[in-house]
């Protein structure tokens, strides 16, 4: 329901809009109290974004209305950063002058309180606007000031990136929201892209291929690199519950919405499924296969899933789901798909040998760079993740290597090996996620285990797929040596920039012409000194007698075997009695007692006895020694 406040009289021209505005706005700057200042505010913004359809009012407002993102107030500052998402979803032309500002409540959000709100507040705003921004950027080519802007955004767009690792969770979460939003915008949607949610606003398929300040092969690049940072989470082993579900719920989504990552994502599934954070509780890991066992029935009704079919029923399988689960969220139309899926393949087949004969025809031909596929939609620069293909050859080599060895004589070996080190009792988290494997023994298994240990072991760069690229690499290295020491053409391979630059083209925006934070006044810390008084319980009389009693005893154990060491180990021994004699005498004296242990005169006479250099092995023969045994 909309805020009654917000309805007000209507208003005959701009100008007596622009007095209103105005007057909303100083009364939000001459009042004290934040509640009353957020109203007027709201109430400006309603203005400017809704009745106001020129777009004029805003440009001339815009400077007044961020002006209260350098408040003190974190209410004040998430205001502003939600009137810079409205505003830029309206006229992306807003940016020029609040992506300084964006900049600010980023970086100063850890100096403030509330200072976390800010952050998560300013990632989710640039979550949101990045699709409008990239839309916004690819339109003007020839622009000086957009280039100088999305150069600032890009820099802006690192610096969240670099939260991914952050210490806090919440932050880290949005991080993982504003990698997806990369993700889809820069990359190519299909015609069997899950558009369910929504259209895109923004994807890689509108970026020209010609424009001046963006990169088409640098944005499809870094997408894919943010892609695998974010399948690199899962790996991680003390992420917690939270966030490896946001990742989770991320990665699928990109599956259905870009089939082109489906099939490493759903390796990178296969390997969290084996192996979940050991840090995660039995209720945890229950939920996470119950989450993951949802996401991958939704990614079975997805058509571009056809091929992966027998991986996907496997490992639903393998998660506790029913055949007839698995059969409804099966795609209605299956065996048209599967029609239009051979046509697809053999369409792809014929002209790649086509290409491959006329390629081995023109061999020592010199190469333009038009001949390196910059105009093919999946071309990437300098051997790019996309579509990862040595990785998946690796693990394929290592999955069948696996298979032909994975008899049943093996497996009982490795069962027997495996016995000494299990528990004695069942985990109770591994009895409550465990669950009957239907097809176990079948060939379809087999072949699921085969993948899932090869995947593991080419994540760790062993097994002979991992070695035969490893020789491949090497072979094509010194292949492009030798052909660079010959004088052929070797095209440059060009670094990857966030942003989509390339080259050392030196930034458009100089160091310090992002203004940084204010600086706000930390509050001085009252140094708290340690006070035995009030930081220690004091003791009671039972307590320390008892303590004094056990030191005195443990002492005079000691001194039966110095007795017949040398006489220089006496006065250490007297000099530590008389310390805690002394310290006893304060404690009774706090605690207005009198009564003290006949030992006292015993220890002085032992003193008096080593002052007058008189040996005291002969006093503890004598009379001495009955003291000694009453002590």
């Amino acid at each position: 329901m909309a805020n009654p406040d917000l309805f007000l009289e209507p208003l005959e021209s701009n100008d007596k809009l622009a007095d209103r505005i105005g007057e909303v706005i100083r009364e939000a700057q001459a009042t004290s109290d934040k509640a009353e200042k957020l109203k007027c505010l709201s109430k400006a913004e309603h203005f400017l974004l809704n009745v106001d359809n020129s777009g004029h009012l805003l440009d001339n407002f815009l400077d007044e209305m961020l002006e209260f993102a350098s408040s003190d107030d974190f209410h004040m500052r998430c205001f502003c950063a939600n009137f810079i998402e409205k505003a830029c979803k309206k006229d992306a032309e807003v940016l020029k002058k609040a992506i300084t500002h964006l900049s600010y409540l980023l970086m100063s959000g850890s100096q403030s309180r509330g200072g976390v709100k800010v952050m998560k507040r300013v990632i989710i705003v640039c979550t949101n606007i990045y699709p409008y921004i990239l839309k916004w950027a690819c339109s003007r080519k020839a622009d000086a000031e957009v280039e100088k802007c999305w150069e600032a955004f890009s820099v802006l767009k690192g610096r969240i990136i670099s939260h991914a690792d952050s210490d806090n969770e919440g932050i880290r979460t949005m991080t993982f929201k504003f990698l997806e939003a990369i993700v889809l915008s820069q990359s190519l949607k299909t015609e069997e892209s899950d558009t369910s949610k929504g259209e895109d606003v923004m994807t890689l398929n509108e970026v020209p291929r010609d424009h001046r300040f963006i990169s088409y092969r640098k944005l499809q690049s870094e997408a894919a690199v943010n892609l695998q940072s974010l399948m690199d989470q899962t790996a991680l082993p003390h992420i917690s519950a939270q966030n490896l579900l946001t990742v989770l719920t991320v990665l699928c989504t990109i599956s259905k919405r870009r089939p082109e990552y489906m099939a490493r994502i759903l390796d990178c599934l296969e390997a969290l499924h084996i192996n979940l954070p050991p840090t995660l509780g039995a209720s945890q890991v229950k939920s996470m296969r119950k989450e993951l066992k949802a996401h991958l029935l939704r990614i079975l009704k997805h058509p571009s899933s056809l091929p992966l079919h027998l991986r996907i029923t496997t490992l639903l399988t393998d998660l506790g789901a029913s055949q007839s689960e698995i059969n409804r969220s099966m795609p209605a139309n299956i065996a048209e798909l599967r029609r239009k899926a051979s046509k697809r393949q053999t369409a792809v087949e014929e002209p790649a040998a086509k290409k491959k004969a006329k390629k081995d025809d023109a061999s020592g031909v010199p190469l333009d760079d038009d001949d390196y596929g910059d105009d093919e939609p999946g071309a990437t620069d300098g051997g790019a993740p996309i579509p990862d293909s040595a990785h998946q050859s690796a693990i394929d080599i290592t999955a069948e290597f696996i298979y032909e060895r994975l008899n049943p004589k093996l497996v009982a070996n490795l069962v027997l090996i495996s016995l000494v080190t299990l528990p004695d009792e069942m985990p109770a988290a591994f009895a409550s996620s465990f669950t009957q494997i239907a097809t176990a023994g079948t060939e379809q298994h087999r072949r699921h285990l085969a993948r899932s240990m090869a995947t593991q072991a080419t994540a760790q760069e062993l097994g002979p797929g991992a070695e035969q690229m490893r020789k491949e690499k090497l072979a094509k290295f010194m292949e492009r040596q030798s052909a660079r020491k010959d004088g052929a053409f070797i095209p440059p391979t060009p670094a990857v920039h966030i942003g989509g630059h390339q080259g050392p083209k030196p930034p458009l925006v100089p160091l310090g012409a992002l203004p940084g934070p204010a600086p706000i006044p930390a509050v001085p810390k009252v140094k708290q000194q340690f006070n035995i008084f009030t930081d220690t319980r004091e003791l009671s009389r039972e307590e320390a007698e008892s303590l004094f009693e056990n030191c005195f005893h443990a002492i005079m154990k000691a001194e039966r075997r110095f007795q017949f060491l040398s006489s220089s180990c006496l006065p250490h021994l007297i000099q530590a009695l008389c310390h805690f004699v002394e310290s006893y005498l304060s404690l009774l004296t706090l605690s207005k007692t009198t009564d003290f242990p006949s030992a006292v005169a015993h220890l002085v006479s032992v003193q008096e006895m080593s002052a007058r250099n008189i040996s005291p092995h002969t006093q503890l023969e004598g009379s001495g020694s009955a003291d000694h045994c009453e002590l």
